[in-house]
C-alpha cells in the first residue's frame, strides 16, 4: 500500500513536470514557427507555411508531447508532416531555415546539406548561399551544390567525381585552387 501511494505521488509529479515542459514547448513553438517561416520566405518559399503540431502521449522521461513539423510548400496544398511531404531539396532548405534560426543554441558542430539547390536558381540561389555562409560562422558546413550562386559563398571548393574502371566504381575528391575554383 505504501509503494502504491509512492507510485501515485511520483506519477502525479511526472504529469505535473511533463505539463510544464509541454507549456514551455508550445510557447517556444509559436516563436520558432514564425522565425522559420520568415527564413523560408528568404530561401524562396514565398508562400510556404510552417508550423509545429503537438499530440498528447503518455508522460515519459521526454515529456507528454509527440511533436511534428508541419509544412505546406505551396499555396493550395494541405499542410502535412514535413517528413511525408518534402522533397529532398525542400527538406534541405527547411533544415537550413531551422538551423539558421536555432544556430546560437545548437551544439551540432557539422552540418551537411545535399541537394539544397534543387529547383532553385537566380536570386533564391544567392540567398541560399548567403544563409549557408552565415551559418558557417558558427558551424562547419558541407554543401553539395551544382549552382555557382550557392558555391560562390563557400570558403573552399572540392570537386567530387566518379570513375568506372573495369567492374568497379570509385570516387575521388580534389581540392580546387586558383582558376579551378
Amino acid at each position: 500500500e505504501s509503494l502504491e501511494n509512492e507510485e501515485q505521488t511520483l506519477v502525479q509529479k511526472l504529469k505535473n513536470e511533463a505539463a510544464k515542459l509541454s507549456d514551455s514547448r508550445k510557447k517556444a513553438a509559436i516563436k520558432l514557427s514564425k522565425e522559420v517561416s520568415a527564413s523560408l520566405k528568404n530561401l524562396g518559399f514565398l508562400k510556404a507555411d510552417f508550423s509545429i503540431a503537438f499530440e498528447a502521449k503518455d508522460p515519459a522521461a521526454d515529456g507528454m508531447d509527440k511533436i511534428d513539423f508541419i509544412f505546406a510548400p505551396n499555396p493550395g496544398e494541405a499542410a502535412r508532416p514535413l517528413r511525408e511531404i518534402a522533397s529532398s531539396g525542400e527538406m534541405s532548405r527547411v533544415m537550413l531555415a531551422l538551423k539558421t534560426v536555432i544556430a546560437e543554441n545548437d551544439s551540432v558542430p557539422v552540418l551537411l546539406f545535399d541537394e539544397i539547390d534543387v529547383n532553385i536558381g537566380g536570386e533564391t540561389a544567392v540567398k541560399v548561399g548567403e544563409a549557408l555562409k552565415k551559418l558557417s560562422s558558427t558551424h562547419q558546413v558541407l554543401c553539395i551544390s551544382h549552382l555557382p550562386q550557392v558555391a560562390a559563398a563557400a570558403d573552399r571548393h572540392m570537386l567530387v567525381s566518379k570513375q568506372v574502371s573495369g567492374k568497379r566504381t570509385s570516387s575521388s575528391i580534389t581540392v580546387l585552387e586558383g582558376k579551378e575554383r
